[in-house]
């Protein structure tokens, strides 16, 4: 299993035992073979939630429903978010 990096360290806010265990569980489905682009998605997004402005990610998302509600591309807008999101250099 991929340990936590100094650069994650410094990122994310990690007060408790069970903010390091969920970005260990990241870690570990991060590395899965042939995770769809919807689990893509939702493992980044849990990723924001160890962020001291995860809420910010959070309304972007919902924002982003609301604004495409009648579109058929809505779930390709939401996708697009995941590159806002930080994630470590590999």
């Amino acid at each position: 299993m991929k340990p936590i990096s100094k650069e994650e360290e410094e990122h994310y806010f990690l007060p408790e035992e069970k903010d390091r265990e969920i970005l260990l569980k990241i870690h570990e489905v991060e590395e899965l073979p042939n995770l769809t682009e919807g689990e893509k998605f939702l493992v980044a997004l849990i990723r924001t939630q160890l962020e001291k402005s995860w809420r910010d990610y959070l309304l972007d998302v919902l924002n982003e429903i609301l604004k495409y509600k009648d579109s058929p591309e809505r779930w390709d807008k939401i996708l697009e978010l995941s590159k806002k999101f930080w994630k470590p250099e590999v």
